[in-house]
C-alpha cells in the first residue's frame, strides 16, 4: 500500500507542479486569502462518499503557530453512524508543503472519541473504497487520500503516543474530563519529511 501511495502522491505532485498551485490554494479562492477560524471548504471536503470528510483553517491566538500556515483536519465516520470522529491533523507550511501530522484533544473537534484501532480500521476501509474509486476527487483529495496511504504505518504511533498523552493528563481525572480540558490542545505530533519518505519508497535519487 505504502509504495502504491507513494507512486500516485508523486503523480498528484507533479500534476500541482504542472499548474503551478499546491494542495491548499485550490480552497481559498481567488485570489487565495485565508482568514482564521474560517473552515475551507465551508462545507468540507467529502472524498465522493468513501468514508472521509477533512477540511483546512487557521487559528488565531493562543493556538496559533508561527511555523505554519493553516492545517487540514481529517475525520472517519464512527462504526454505528454517529457522527465523525477526528483521525488526524495534517500541518501546512507557508509553501503549501505538509510538515506534520498531529492530533488533537477532543473538545477542539468535538464528536465522537474513537480507540487508535477502531480509527485505523476506518480508515483502512476508506482507503480501500476510495483507491479503487479516483475518479471525481478533486486535486486535493486525491493529494490528502494518498498522503493518508503513504503514512498508513506510521499513524499508529501517532494516534498511540495520543493515548500516553492523555493518560499522562489525566492523574487522578476521568478520560473523559481530560478530553474536555481547554487546557491541552495538541497530544501527539509527528514530523513529516515528505522528500526523504517518498526517496524511501520509490529509489528516487536525492536531488540535494
Amino acid at each position: 500500500m505504502t509504495a502504491e501511495a507513494a507512486q500516485a502522491l508523486l503523480a498528484d505532485l507533479q500534476a500541482l507542479g504542472a499548474r503551478r498551485t499546491n494542495p491548499v490554494l485550490p480552497l481559498l479562492g481567488e485570489p487565495p486569502r485565508i482568514r482564521e477560524g474560517v473552515r475551507y471548504p465551508a462545507s468540507a471536503l467529502r472524498f465522493g462518499g468513501h468514508g472521509l470528510r477533512a477540511y483546512y483553517h487557521c487559528h488565531g491566538d493562543p493556538w496559533r503557530r508561527t511555523d505554519e500556515h493553516g492545517h487540514f483536519h481529517l475525520f472517519v465516520p464512527a462504526p454505528e453512524g454517529d457522527g465523525w470522529s477526528h483521525l488526524a491533523a495534517l500541518s501546512i507550511d507557508d509553501e503549501g508543503q505538509p510538515q506534520a501530522w498531529f492530533t488533537v484533544n477532543n473538545w477542539v473537534t468535538a464528536g465522537p472519541w474513537l480507540a487508535p484501532e477502531v480509527l485505523l480500521t476506518q480508515l483502512d476501509r476508506f482507503l480501500e473504497h476510495a483507491g479503487n474509486d479516483e475518479i471525481g476527487l478533486s486535486m486535493t483529495e486525491r493529494w490528502l487520500t494518498h498522503m493518508l496511504g503513504l503514512y498508513r504505518e506510521t499513524l499508529p504511533d501517532l494516534l498511540a503516543a495520543r493515548e500516553t498523552t492523555l493518560t499522562e493528563h489525566a492523574g487522578d481525572r476521568a478520560l473523559d474530563a481530560v478530553r474536555q480540558d481547554r487546557g491541552i490542545y495538541e497530544l501527539s505530533r509527528q514530523a513529516i519529511d515528505l522528500q526523504a519518505m517518498l526517496i524511501a519508497q520509490l529509489g528516487l535519487q536525492d536531488a540535494g
